[in-house]
């Protein structure tokens, strides 16, 4: 994965520090932060740091606003540059020529000097606060990596979410520039000047001047857009509630089969996770463009339905055949999410429980060709007599007999809970392959050991054995913490602090109201600022910072 690769965690951070590798920074000038607002001071090996105060970490944000700061500084200094790293990333790579790099790093430091920013030469493992002076042999390094050290609300500490790299092109004896950072998407271009260059859009909607050689993207860049979808529902509204019954009811009396589990309550409360959910796509997956929300005739209450970021989107709007409807069945829910009008051809299906949790790239779900990457559970199917199955194992089951039909080889592998890939053009090939396992699921308003799984297993599966995705490793953590050790883990935060997602399951708790009461405090705190999308103003004011607003 190009540069986000190089991520700097919480436990990385903590491996510095045991192997030495945060150098001295200079005690003085961190002793300067000492007291003033928003900083705080972090014990290192071998001395301390300076670590900005947040509420919530805001990694593309505050990258890319550093990159732009930098931008300006090289401007008003009359130094050419040119940005070299992949489409679609987070840290910007700004090039200079080697005769502008000194003067370019030094200008750059100035600027930067008393926030609590730090200077490290590529390759070195000493870093610099800004106030320092530039180290010798600064004029024949790679390039430098501008960081500054990000404490949120948690108590997390991250060394890289604000940051960017100025990299150092030297002449060739051939008439051209290279570079040795191998993170650049093109590392040989002709020594013009200046520098042919192309000016294009980022995730944000500003722009950055690229080699003009790169008006074609590179092979190994992504290059298409990415949406998410979430799936919602809240058990609190009446007119709901009445529907739900009054279907149950009736499917009841007609088909006793009809899985009464899946009338529970715990299936369709809303305790604050999708709000939570939302937020930390927006801290950690802002370049996500556009968030669907998929409910049966309701939004949530805090959802400012003129935003132009969420779209609300009716159950009528994508079922095939609207005369199955009311439905309550997510297995039928999620059959027609690749009609939902407008949807990019590549896309997430969220579940409201999962949480992101670190900065994540469409790199991370997606390869440049379009493949999507499946991340695999350590679990398995049950291989058991269909009756002792469960309705959801049973769907599994159906599906997986589905895919041995079609390719031959029977699938027992669980997907992770993470958010899933998706691809319109699967999907339709799905409806079409299983028109009569689809068609029959969708008949069923609740779960049913009839169903069938179609954006898990009929989805990602068939993307498997037509090679159109490759299996990959991920960090998650999937936990139900109703109570005991998996609930103070989670109150540290350490315990998950590389995971790039978090799912909170919602299981049945022996103290339902203490468990809510402790869930909701919990995704307060892990996910506290709002988002533009949120109606805060009427309870919190107008001045309420925001996600992607304020810093």
């Amino acid at each position: 994965m190009p540069l986000e690769g190089l991520r700097h965690s919480w436990s990385a951070l903590r491996n510095w520090r045991r192997s030495g590798q945060v150098g001295r920074s200079g005690t003085r000038e961190v002793a300067a932060y000492r007291g003033r607002p928003d900083w705080s001071i972090e014990g290192i090996t071998n001395g301390t740091v300076v670590a900005r105060t947040v509420a919530a970490a805001q990694p593309w944000l505050f990258s890319e606003r550093l990159a732009q700061r930098i931008h300006r500084v090289l401007d008003g200094l009359g130094v050419e540059s040119w940005a070299v790293q992949p489409l679609r990333s987070r840290i910007t790579l700004w090039s200079v020529r080697e005769d502008d790099f000194v003067r370019a790093v030094e200008a750059v430091r100035r600027d930067l000097a008393g926030e609590g920013f730090y200077v490290r030469p590529l390759g070195a493992r000493r870093i610099y606060l800004a106030e320092r002076p530039l180290p010798d042999g600064i004029d024949s390094v790679r390039g430098v990596d501008i960081f500054r050290y990000v404490r949120d609300s948690t108590g997390r500490v991250t060394s890289d979410y604000e940051r960017c790299l100025l990299v150092r092109w030297v002449r060739s004896d051939r008439a051209t520039l290279t570079t040795e950072v191998r993170e650049a998407v093109v590392q040989e271009i002709e020594d013009q000047s200046p520098v042919p260059v192309v000016e294009v859009r980022r995730w944000d909607g500003s722009t950055q001047p690229r080699p003009a050689v790169l008006a074609v993207p590179d092979v190994s860049e992504i290059d298409f857009e990415i949406d998410a979808v979430y799936m919602w529902v809240s058990s609190a509204d009446p007119a709901w509630q009445e529907r739900q019954r009054a279907a149950f009811r009736r499917l009841h009396l007609q088909d006793p089969t009809v899985d009464e589990a899946a009338q529970s309550a715990v299936r369709y409360r809303d305790r604050g996770e999708l709000r939570a959910s939302m937020r930390s796509l927006e801290m950690y997956a802002p370049w996500i463009r556009r968030i669907f929300l998929v409910t049966d005739d309701q939004h949530p209450e805090w959802l400012d339905l003129d935003s132009d970021r969420v779209t609300v989107v009716d159950h009528r709007e994508i079922f095939s055949d609207p005369s199955v409807l009311p439905c309550f069945n997510s297995r039928a829910i999620g059959s027609q999410l690749h009609r939902i009008p407008g949807l990019a051809e590549h896309y997430l299906v969220v579940n409201d429980d999962v949480m992101f949790n670190r900065a994540v790239s469409p790199y991370d779900f997606f390869t440049a060709e379009g493949f999507m990457k499946i991340v695999l559970s350590r679990s398995r199917l049950a291989r058991l007599d269909p009756e002792k199955l469960t309705a959801l194992e049973r769907s599994r089951t159906n599906s997986a007999g589905l895919i041995k039909a079609t390719h031959g080889a029977t699938p027992t592998r669980v997907f992770a809970h993470i958010p899933l890939t998706q691809s319109k053009q699967i999907a339709q090939e799905i409806s079409q392959l299983y028109a009569a396992e689809v068609g029959q699921t969708i008949q069923h308003q609740f779960r049913s050991p009839f169903d069938y799984e179609t954006n898990a297993w009929l989805h990602q599966y068939r993307a498997m054995f037509t090679h159109r995705a490759i299996v990959t490793q991920t960090p998650y953590v999937y936990t139900s913490p109703t109570e005991g050790k998996p609930r103070e883990l989670m109150d540290t935060g350490e315990a998950f602090a590389d995971a790039l997602f978090v799912c909170v399951n919602d299981n049945v708790a022996p103290d339902e109201k203490a468990d809510d009461e402790w869930l909701v405090s919990w995704l307060s705190r892990f996910y506290p600022v709002p988002a533009a999308f949120e109606l805060v103003d009427r309870v919190l004011g107008e001045n309420t910072p925001r996600l992607g607003l304020t810093d």
